[in-house]
């Protein structure tokens, strides 16, 4: 069915691996994934409600590539809500900021259970960066990020954190936190504060030469951290 030239797609199990790619304008109700795996994605007004994730083997939601210049690749708004992710090995993959984009797109993460990922060295979220194809801006285009009213169930002893910043972020100076809205989430108490945002592959610090980040990566774990019930 379609409403308001948005497809909506319900009680519908699928287990393609790249189901995702190319979709956009979508709503999924009630769906079941199995094994679904996304080579490269857009955020263009994507609607996953009351949904279930099983047994993926690479990210679920991975938001990324260089689209050309007014693409709808890193506009509208993605929208994961009210889901349950169970043995997945990784899940999303969002750019914290895109180079040349003008008008970024949001991506909001709420109400979901998450049990872990299965991925070593992998969290439920990495943070990256992206880049408008073949454009000279500087300028960082940052995605607004929501991650608010989520249950964090467990954490793998191979799992990296929950949130991984990515190395291509590692050396950038400057990097801001204000479009990252971290609040009301529920983590087990076998979940230790150290994992809540880590580097890429779990890395030290002093493993990324150069280190321009401590300032952003305490900044994002203080909303996390605040941001617990």
């Amino acid at each position: 069915t379609a409403t308001d030239g948005v497809k909506v797609i319900k009680n519908t199990v699928f287990s393609e691996p790249n189901i995702l790619a190319g979709t956009a304008n979508t709503t999924f109700e009630n769906c079941y994934f199995y094994g679904t795996n996304t080579s490269g994605m857009t955020i263009n007004n994507i609607t996953f409600e009351g949904c279930t994730f099983v047994d993926a083997t690479s990210y679920i939601f991975n938001v990324q590539g260089s689209p050309a210049e007014n693409s709808p690749s890193y506009k509208g708004t993605l929208t994961v809500n009210d889901c349950t992710f169970i043995n997945c090995a990784r899940i999303f993959n969002l750019p914290l900021y895109v180079l040349g984009e003008s008008t970024p797109g949001s991506v909001v993460i709420t109400n979901n259970t998450f049990y872990g990922v299965t991925g070593e060295n992998r969290s439920v979220i990495q943070l990256s960066s992206q880049t408008i194809y073949n454009t000279t801006s500087t300028e960082k285009g940052y995605i607004n990020i929501t991650v608010s009213n989520n249950t964090f169930e467990e954490i793998s002893s191979t799992q990296a954190g929950i949130i991984t910043l990515h190395t291509n972020l590692t050396s950038i100076s400057g990097l801001s936190a204000d479009n990252v809205t971290i609040s009301n989430n529920t983590v087990s108490s076998d979940i230790p504060a150290d994992k809540y945002v880590v580097n890429d592959d779990g890395k030290a610090d002093s493993a990324f030469t150069p280190y321009n980040i401590t300032e952003f990566k305490t900044a994002l774990n203080n909303k996390f951290v605040s941001g617990k019930k």
